[in-house]
């Protein structure tokens, strides 16, 4: 499986309890977003981009916009928009998008904008029958999440059961066809992200990409209040159309995903010296580092155990 980012590592933090189980089983547990602490991930209403009685007067205004940029817009030449953008952009043609605006601004509707409104309106009255497919969907959707680092304090503390559990330092392996490859990064935001915007419509139009309702919903499942950003993650975000009984599922992996493991520093030590053994025996690859609380600053040290 080819990477789609130039990650190497991941990080997993869990319980003490829930390590043995990975350990043991050589699975990691993929979880519908209806299992998860905040209310606001992946669980918000959709929302349209635009609210207006003439949609495709923005369009033109974002057609503008990009003629009169000063970075070249993106596009593909074999489309028939780009290409006349492209030629006012370069003075092969009379500009003749403020005579478009003007017209639609006093009502004079062509014949492009009239479908093209009655396609935003009805988008939009179907956004409700849009909102019910997504509730849907969330009972089929399964997402593992993973992160950027192994030493945030809250992480430790959410996470890792007040730094007596244990975090999993995870290795993409293309040749080994793993999932942590396609890895997609959270963006963290103040807003509820939108599904589509006038600019990914006008970018459809100009032909740099087709968005489709997949699209949408992975823009759901990727995006986090800025509160979060301190998680750094990474998610894998699947569709399971066949699984509604159960919120969850285990998904095997390669035991060579597992590079290191990072001990909390509360751990008792008999827990400690439980996953010694395991480690021993079952995967005798990994690295085991003990995490101490640092004498002078708000961090962890981690040494690796002997």
């Amino acid at each position: 499986m080819p990477k789609t980012h130039e990650r190497e590592f991941f990080y997993k933090y869990t319980t003490f309890n829930t390590a043995k189980i990975i350990l043991r089983d050589l699975t990691y547990r993929w979880s519908s977003p209806l299992l998860f602490n905040d209310p606001f991930d992946t669980q918000m209403d959709l929302r349209n981009g635009f609210i207006a009685e003439n949609p495709a007067l923005l369009v033109w205004e974002e057609i503008q916009r990009r003629i009169s940029a000063r970075v070249d817009p993106g596009g593909s030449l074999n489309n028939p928009l780009f290409r006349i953008i492209m030629a006012i952009r370069n003075g092969e043609l009379e500009n003749k998008i403020p005579e478009i605006i003007s017209s639609l601004q006093k009502g004079e509707v062509d014949s492009m904008a009239t479908p093209m409104n009655k396609s935003f309106k009805s988008a939009q009255s179907n956004l409700q029958g849009l909102n019910d497919d997504w509730k849907t969907l969330l009972k089929h959707m399964r997402i593992f999440c993973i992160s950027e680092v192994q030493d945030d304090l809250l992480m430790w503390a959410h996470y890792a059961e007040n730094h007596t559990g244990i975090v999993f330092k995870l290795t993409c392996l293309p040749e080994k066809d793993n999932a942590l490859c396609i890895a997609q990064q959270v963006s963290y935001t103040d807003e509820i992200p939108i599904m589509v915007t006038i600019a990914d419509l006008v970018d459809h139009q100009c032909g740099v990409g087709k968005f489709t309702e997949l699209d949408y919903f992975k823009k759901q499942a990727l995006t986090k209040s800025y509160h979060w950003n301190y998680e750094k993650e990474w998610r894998i975000v699947d569709f399971r159309p066949d699984q509604i009984d159960q919120l969850y599922v285990d998904v095997p992996f390669h035991p060579e995903e597992i590079d290191s493991l990072y001990l909390g520093c509360r751990m008792s030590f008999e827990n400690r010296e439980q996953i010694k053994k395991e480690v021993k025996v079952v995967l005798p690859h990994v690295k085991l580092f003990q995490a101490s609380v640092h004498k002078s600053r708000f961090q962890l040290n981690f040494e690796q155990a002997k």
